[in-house]
């Protein structure tokens, strides 16, 4: 195994995390256009496979922020902007027990968050004398 393979997997995290930003600022003048304030994609993995399962759009209306049907947008660019910023960030989100969450992009700040939660399997042995 190459010493550096840790250095490479590192690397190609910040270079996924940065694609995927690039991807959803890309968007910005589209979901602006269709007045998403806020894009919210819930995914979730385990047993290694794993789907962005859900994607609601939110717009700001009097001052309040509400959920709004999702217009027709380039369904393989928003999904492969949240791939890469989840790979980036989050890498083997999909690996066994798996994860779930939200990538969450507000089109006014610019912000992009990932809402993760990682489900993990723990053991507890206990010995008795019988």
């Amino acid at each position: 195994m190459d010493a550096n393979w840790l250095d490479e997997f590192l690397q190609k995290q910040k270079e996924d995390a940065a694609q995927g930003k690039a991807y959803f600022v890309g968007l910005l003048p589209l979901l602006r256009e269709k007045g998403i304030s806020k894009l919210v994609m819930h995914y979730d993995g385990c047993g290694d496979s794993g789907d962005i399962e859900d994607v609601v759009a939110f717009s700001f209306v009097s001052g309040t922020e509400a959920s709004m049907e999702v217009p027709e947008l380039d369904k393989k660019a928003i999904g492969d902007a949240a791939y890469n910023a989840l790979e980036g960030q989050c890498g083997g989100w999909e690996i066994n027990e798996g994860s779930f969450g939200d990538i969450v992009f507000n089109t006014v700040s610019e912000a992009l968050t990932i809402e993760h939660n990682q489900r993990i399997e723990s053991t507890e042995y206990h010995e008795f004398e019988a």
